[in-house]
């Protein structure tokens, strides 16, 4: 069952040197109790097709055109309150960074009693639920009586996730929940994602451009290059078999234990989002770019099997 979609999506920001198109016509579909990626270079747009989603993109940043569905009913309508009312209790977000997320002036049970009550709970009788969410993400019930700087970087993401639950939305948007941690702590958060994932039936969006992170948390991938999807589809086939050039030099590039290999860089850099190169966005880096056709035309994404898209000219006619 889909719980939500993004159709023909454009995120833009308004610069002094024009209009940067961040998030360029781009489709997604999200399915119940499915953990999805979204991976790609930094500046490719991840991070600002999760904030569309939720209609938090603040200006210059806005929404030019497209849909996002929720339940079917296309939330870009909705007036502000009504908006409010599905951010955090329908879907929730956990924001790329922890500390500038949290109130530096308020304790921890604070700012849950506050988001909590803005959704209809009654102020004195939410600290035993604030304690059993702690409890969910494995802090001690203290911890609520904290200022956000009395905690280290893997409890600060700690309290975000389980702010992101309380509620108990029935999707979450994870932008970057493992940035800025050390390797230690990054794999006690992704063991909580699959908790949630697993135990608590979530489904869950992935916003991260660590493609080993994606590799073991989600079922499926979107590809993002340059503000668009280049290819999408199951995580393990994605990995196995990598369609898009793009996507294989994104894989070549992490690290194997116990395997001695030569890690590919990407070669030169990406375009800028307000001056487009003409034809395939990725063509000026790629290694099997073909002259006349990626330096002319636009590829769109194509079905090339089952839960399998990409946008390629060497995959056309398959």
């Amino acid at each position: 069952m889909m719980r939500l979609e993004v159709r023909e999506l454009t995120a833009v920001y308004d610069t002094a040197l024009g209009e940067l198109k961040a998030v360029d016509d781009v489709t997604l579909k999200v399915y119940e109790k499915e953990t999805i990626g979204v991976a790609g270079e930094s500046g490719c747009g991840k991070s600002t097709l999760a904030l569309a989603m939720l209609r938090l993109l603040k200006p210059p940043g806005r929404i030019k055109k497209g849909k996002i569905l929720y339940d079917g009913e296309n939330i870009l309508e909705k007036r502000d309150e009504e908006i409010r009312q599905i951010r955090m209790k329908k879907v929730s977000f956990i924001p790329q960074s922890s500390m500038n997320a949290l109130n530096p002036v308020l304790r921890i049970k604070d700012q849950f009693k506050d988001m909590m009550v803005a959704h209809g709970e009654d102020r004195n009788n939410v600290e035993k639920k604030i304690e059993e969410t702690l409890s969910m993400v494995e802090l001690k019930p203290y911890v609520m009586n904290f200022f956000p700087h009395e905690l280290s970087g893997g409890m600060k993401q700690r309290v975000v996730i389980g702010m992101a639950l309380i509620l108990n939305p029935e999707i979450l948007i994870a932008d970057e929940p493992t940035t800025a941690l050390d390797v230690v702590v990054q794999r006690e958060i992704l063991e909580l994602l699959r908790h949630i994932k697993e135990k608590l039936g979530k489904t869950v969006i992935l916003i991260s451009h660590d493609m080993a992170v994606q590799a073991e948390i989600t079922d499926r991938i979107a590809i993002m290059y340059a503000g668009k999807i280049v290819e999408m589809g199951d995580t393990m086939d994605i990995f196995k078999q990598p369609l898009h050039p793009y996507t294989e030099l994104l894989i070549s590039s992490i690290p194997v234990i116990g395997r001695k290999m030569r890690l590919k860089g990407i070669p030169g850099f990406p375009p800028d989002l307000r001056k487009l190169p003409k034809g395939c966005r990725f063509m000026p880096r790629c290694p099997k770019a073909m002259r006349g056709t990626c330096d002319e035309i636009e590829p769109s994404l194509i079905p090339i099997e089952k839960r399998r898209e990409v946008a390629c000219f060497l995959y056309e006619g398959r």
